[in-house]
């Protein structure tokens, strides 16, 4: 029976928590220096374990953009490219579409929520070790997007503290429209003093320019009142215009022994468990799981390049054994070529003019040129591939055209960095053609090459 467990990354590293009959509990800690660590926890982990992961950095970003009606793949290409253009890494980045506000614009257009992280390599050593060991992640959640759909506060700013520190989470009928944590107020020390007070005021101020009008400063702390000491009464949040509700944890339904200070992480664990993958970002596909045109081409080279793969995957003793039958073979086809060279001289030679015979020689030199080294062709994608790690090869496509051949790559998920560094890796068999970004947010890279080049240069 598979069984799940639960990973939070912050700014300190990662924590790994087990569920048990009485709740969530924190069983390791590990630093950003222990990555290495963590892979070998990670391989030694049981098969089929499903692992859902909380993310909470303060690297968020939320931009809100009216962008016009479209629809089908128009509407997904138009925001992949906003999706690029916002996040410099699109996979940790999601689009939704905010409730429509017929009195204010035209129905021509609607309202896009941005959000994402634009610091994505604070989590993804953590990840990519996770997708190394061909983990089921079940998903990837950002802290705000929990504390918005589960704390029940429709609209209102929305206090919670972890060890990372203090992260206020702008709700707006149930989504978060910015989130920001304060790493100076963890939940160890945030109750010595009323001091994270003003930023919470700060925040709300500015939370009047993000969604329009005027925010009431309604504060919802997720916390038990009691966990907090005398001095944080109502005289020091009147001081600064907040009048603040208090979030029992235990009202949550987490268990009574959990979650008695300040720190919220049993709460957001607990949520967790029980979240719909949909809160999250995608879960990035494991190394060993590729799309159904990665395993095409894939296929095909493995098939065209199965000798040379079987020679390297082989001992020195399977070596030996092909070696002799390769010999065998090579005496089989010499005989057969002495009796085929008897009975072409058994046979009297046919009439024939210098212009047919010129012609036939013609024809044989075309149809010898006309045959592209398909093998030294996916050579050279495999290696140009291999510069472009984020790139993902949608179609490959080539054409011949005598004396050459005209190769077409196009690509999916591929940054900038990688769509000039496999450019440049094709950029040795002849000129180069790229289109960086189509409508439909792929990219196409081509080149033309000679049949002689593309067989003689290596990759």
């Amino acid at each position: 029976m598979s069984r799940r467990q639960f990973l939070r990354i912050d700014s300190l590293g990662l924590e790994i928590w087990q569920t048990n009959g009485h709740g969530h509990r924190c069983v390791e800690r590990l630093s950003p220096s222990q990555i290495t660590d963590f892979a070998r926890w990670v391989v030694a982990r049981p098969r089929g374990a499903r692992t859902r992961i909380l993310i909470d950095v303060g690297e968020e970003a939320y931009e809100t953009e009216v962008l016009p009606r479209v629809r089908g793949a128009d509407r997904r290409a138009l925001i992949a490219r906003r999706l690029a253009q916002w996040f410099p890494q699109p996979l940790w980045a999601r689009a939704d579409a905010l409730p429509d506000r017929p009195r204010e614009r035209g129905g021509a257009t609607e309202r896009v929520l941005f959000s994402g992280l634009t610091r994505p390599e604070r989590i993804e050593p953590w990840i990519d070790a996770l997708r190394s060991a061909d983990v089921r992640i079940e998903c990837i959640i950002p802290a705000s997007a929990l504390l918005a759909a589960c704390s029940g506060l429709a609209d209102g700013l929305l206090v919670s503290f972890s060890q990372a520190g203090m992260r206020l989470t702008l709700v707006e009928e149930g989504r978060a429209r910015l989130s920001r944590l304060v790493e100076d107020y963890p939940a160890t020390t945030a109750g010595q003093n009323t001091d994270w007070l003003s930023e919470i005021a700060r925040t709300v101020r500015y939370a009047s320019t993000v969604v329009g009008g005027t925010v009431q400063p309604v504060v919802g702390i997720l916390a038990a009142a009691a966990a907090l000491p005398s001095t944080c009464t109502r005289s020091p949040a009147a001081e600064h215009g907040l009048e603040l509700h208090w979030l029992d944890p235990a009202s949550f339904g987490i268990f009574t022994g959990e979650g008695k200070g300040l720190d919220c992480s049993h709460l957001l664990l607990h949520w967790l468990n029980k979240a719909s993958p949909r809160l999250g970002w995608q879960t990035p596909a494991s190394p060993g799981r590729m799309s159904r045109p990665q395993r095409l081409f894939v296929g095909v080279s493995a098939s065209i390049c199965v000798a040379g793969m079987a020679a390297a995957a082989v001992n020195w003793q399977d070596a030996a054994r092909l070696t002799q039958e390769h010999a065998a073979q090579e005496a089989a086809l010499s005989a057969k070529r002495e009796l085929l060279a008897s009975i072409d001289a058994s046979i009297p030679p046919l009439p024939a003019t210098p212009d047919l015979i010129r012609s036939s020689a013609e024809q044989f030199e075309q149809a010898t040129r006309l045959r592209a080294p398909t093998q030294a062709l996916f050579e050279h994608v495999s290696r140009a591939l291999e510069e472009g790690p984020a790139a993902r090869l949608h179609s490959l496509a080539w054409e011949l055209e005598a004396p050459g051949v005209a190769i077409t790559l196009t690509l999916t998920q591929a940054t900038r960095q990688d769509i000039e560094a496999i450019a440049r890796r094709l950029e040795h068999l002849g000129p180069v053609a790229v289109e960086p970004s189509r409508p439909d947010g792929r990219s196409v890279i081509s080149v033309r090459t000679a049949l002689d080049r593309l067989g003689s240069e290596r990759p």
